[in-house]
């Protein structure tokens, strides 16, 4: 038997961080001068196990001690729901200790070829199709770079790097909402 949460408090959880997420800009903006130190976690791609075992090495997320997830919360593990809603709730709960970077995988088309879109279907059988699409919404808004001033530098941290043929500044002009249909 496989338990999960309830799709009612699925959806909101998803509420709450979206209307965190939807006060962002394309960027998370971080100031570490008065701190020593940030946790940047990449590519937990479902795997709950690691999610807790990082928070039980490095402590929980608070205000002196931050984390940066840097994109690819879904597909290939076996949690990817619990995953991207423990990251969610950790986001609520934290939300100037918490940055959530978009990666390649927080694509409802990617998702769809790489297993969340299937783990989602076979977790919640009754109401997949409005789940599926609250996670293709909550995926959009997430920003899509971190910038972290140290007081001596300032570091861009984003999942995959930066093509030559685009820069910052178009980055920080997009709508990251919005999705081009893909053909």
């Amino acid at each position: 038997m496989v338990y999960v949460l309830h799709e009612k408090y699925v959806c909101h959880i998803v509420h709450q961080a979206r209307a965190i997420l939807k006060t962002l800009p394309n960027y998370n903006r971080i100031d570490l001068s008065t701190l020593h130190h940030i946790y940047i976690i990449g590519d937990l791609h479902g795997q709950l196990a690691d999610l807790l075992h990082i928070f039980n090495a490095n402590g929980l997320p608070a205000i002196d001690n931050p984390y940066i997830f840097n994109g690819d919360f879904v597909d290939r593990g076996r949690n990817s729901v619990e995953v991207i809603l423990l990251l969610m709730i950790a986001l609520i709960l934290y939300p100037s200790s918490v940055f959530l970077n978009r990666g390649n995988h927080e694509d409802i088309m990617v998702a769809a070829q790489y297993g969340f879109q299937d783990e989602v279907n076979r977790k919640y059988r009754t109401c997949k199709t409005p789940l599926l699409d609250l996670f293709k919404d909550i995926f959009s808004w997430l920003p899509l770079y971190s910038s972290v001033h140290t007081g001596k530098s300032k570091l861009i941290i984003i999942h995959g790097g930066i093509s030559d043929c685009i820069n910052l500044e178009k980055i920080n002009s997009l709508q990251r909402n919005r999705c081009k249909k893909r053909h």
